[in-house]
């Protein structure tokens, strides 16, 4: 549901996932695909999202 929710360019879905992904919450840890998330989350301008890839630059 969160991904269906992400991929309809939900911001805050993006985000949750981006972080279910970095820290494996009942997904695979999968780092590549987090930071995918977070792009797309950062795109959409999700402030919580501009701050977190900041830090990974």
């Amino acid at each position: 549901m969160v991904e269906k929710a992400a991929k309809q360019g939900n911001d805050k879905a993006q985000f949750n996932l981006e972080r279910m992904y970095y820290l494996g919450i009942g997904v695979s840890q999968d780092h590549p695909k987090a930071k995918a998330y977070l792009n797309q989350a950062y795109l959409n301008k999700l402030q919580n999202a501009c701050n977190d890839c900041k830090l990974l630059k």
